[in-house]
């Protein structure tokens, strides 16, 4: 029997050692990766956006901040360290929320 299984390309990623990019955010979750671009792409005043390097988790019912810095929910996203905003972003939600599930995968 053959077990037609896709996985994502960032698991592929972690497969080979690669680090994901915020691109491979779009067949994770493309409504989030189309935010995110947006952000990178405009202003963020004339988006009218005030961010910090924190975000918010809501899982299991609950909801908790999460710093992608040391104190990052006091450190505000500018035009100049917006890309790192959204590679912190990207890292967290495809590499670090789900370290142990990947490494599990990848001991086997």
């Amino acid at each position: 029997y053959l077990l037609d299984a896709h996985f994502t390309r960032s698991l592929y990623k972690h497969m080979l050692g690669i680090k994901p990019t915020h691109h491979d955010m779009e067949a994770i979750d493309p409504d989030y990766y189309k935010n995110l671009k947006t952000i990178l792409e405009y202003n963020l005043g004339d988006l009218g956006l005030e961010l910090t390097f924190s975000i918010e988790d809501h899982s299991f019912g609950r909801s908790r901040m999460i710093d992608l810095l040391s104190n990052g929910r006091n450190v505000p996203v500018t035009e100049e360290n917006k890309a790192k905003y959204v590679s912190l972003v990207c890292q967290h939600r495809m590499t670090t929320a789900i370290s142990s599930q990947i490494n599990a995968f990848l001991d086997g």
